[in-house]
């Protein structure tokens, strides 16, 4: 397969160009916009021209751009399919290379979580193993590290609850160390660890990982999950 025998593309036109010699931003004329860049064809896109996006469509990698027969960029499916995996098999070394080099660093900021968190990241790395440390740990001990600050200054359920509906700068105030870095997902899982401690501190074991709602239960090896398996299993 090549640019000439492959039918995967949508077929739009160029609306407007902004940029230079380094490369364009091009709006479609179906509201879209892609950089396209310009190591391969020199020549500006213009409105009006037809432009192919080669690939499985809007949410896919874009995996080649031809507008009016020229070519800025193309990769066979094949050839996409191998980049991905090479850049999975690349970042799965460099996380894998990450947490190594701060393993025993790891195995002390476990040892210093509550008794019940210190429980739910053992269980973790029991069913999951080094995989399970080295794509999920850092991810999930931070949340648990969040949940005991975030507990230790709200101190009720109640407080918890008035504290998860104030403003950034509130919130900040309210709870001091409050960490900068935290995307909704890890305050989400934060707040919901904290409210455990406060409130049912047994629970916390069998509680969802902090990135199931990303990963997915069974991947992440959560407690219910990981227990149908093993009734199916046995």
């Amino acid at each position: 397969m090549n640019v000439d025998t492959d039918q995967q593309y949508e077929e739009t036109k160029v609306s407007k160009v902004e940029g230079d010699a380094s490369g364009w931003t091009v709006l479609r004329d179906d509201g879209w916009s892609l950089y396209v860049p310009s190591d391969a064809c020199q020549i500006a896109p213009q409105p009006g021209e037809v432009m192919r996006c080669y690939g499985r469509g809007i949410g896919h990698t874009v995996r080649g751009i031809v507008i009016n027969g020229r070519v800025y960029r193309y990769r066979t499916e094949a050839q996409d399919r191998q980049d991905h995996a090479d850049m999975v098999a690349r970042q799965k070394q460099e996380r894998r290379d990450a947490y190594e080099a701060k393993r025993e660093d790891f195995d002390r900021r476990v040892l210093a979580l509550p008794e019940m968190l210190r429980l739910r990241v053992k269980r973790f790395r029991a069913i999951g193993e080094n995989a399970w440390r080295h794509d999920h740990e850092p991810y999930e001990l931070f949340c648990c590290e969040q949940a005991v600050v975030i507990s230790e200054a709200v101190l009720t359920v109640e407080e918890l609850q008035a504290f998860a509906g104030l403003p950034w700068e509130a919130q900040k105030r309210r709870v001091p160390k409050l960490d900068e870095g935290h995307s909704g997902n890890t305050f989400g899982a934060s707040c919901a660890l904290a409210r455990a401690l406060l409130e049912r501190p047994d629970l916390l074991p069998k509680m969802h990982g902090a990135l199931c709602p990303l990963v997915g239960c069974e991947a992440y090896g959560c407690f219910a999950a990981h227990e149908a398996r093993r009734g199916i299993e046995a």
